[in-house]
């Protein structure tokens, strides 16, 4: 009987130290790159910024695209879009003050199971809220640290409680609108 060949495992180390274009998750010594945008994942990850840079202040947040996330020890995640509540220690991999949260947005053909996995993995750093957003089929899902994954209904409007801040509200109404 035929095995499937194995891939190389990579060390953290050399992960740390490679850019991989295209931009690449390292999971347990293995390199996964992410899924190609399109010109409507791309739109929607500007739209999604542009909206959070306007509140970044108000709320006291760092509103940053594509950051490589340290997840665990061998670990390393890049959310299309996360918003921290202080920079990271180093500037690139922090894994002791996990964002706010995270967006994930749909790219055309992507997985259902590779969502999930980088939902879990997000969860599991301690992120506190988690967002699919699927610009194809204008949904949205939520998972939380207390409910587990779910697709809102309309009104597509997140709730984000910001620490000593209030509520930050993503309206991906508006941002589909613009599409």
């Amino acid at each position: 009987m035929a095995t499937a060949p194995t891939a190389p495992l990579v060390s953290v180390e050399e992960y740390l130290r490679t850019d991989y274009e295209p931009n690449t998750e390292y999971l347990d010594g293995v390199l996964k790159p992410k899924a190609l945008s399109d010109r409507i994942h791309a739109r929607l990850q500007v739209l999604i910024a542009a909206y959070l840079l306007a509140l970044e202040k108000k709320f006291g947040l760092d509103i940053l695209t594509e950051l490589h996330a340290r997840v665990a020890a061998t670990r390393f995640r890049i959310p299309d879009v996360c918003a921290l509540t202080k920079p990271p220690t180093d500037g690139r991999y922090d894994v002791d003050s996990p964002p706010l949260f995270t967006i994930e947005i749909v790219s055309k053909g992507e997985p259902w199971t590779d969502l999930r996995d980088k939902m879990a993995d997000h969860l599991a750093m301690g992120v506190p809220t988690v967002i699919i957003a699927d610009p194809y089929s204008k949904t949205v899902m939520v998972a939380t640290q207390s409910e587990p994954v779910h697709e809102i209904g309309s009104p597509l409007i997140v709730p984000i409680p910001v620490p000593d801040m209030g509520i930050l509200d993503i309206d991906f109404d508006a941002l589909y609108s613009q599409l």
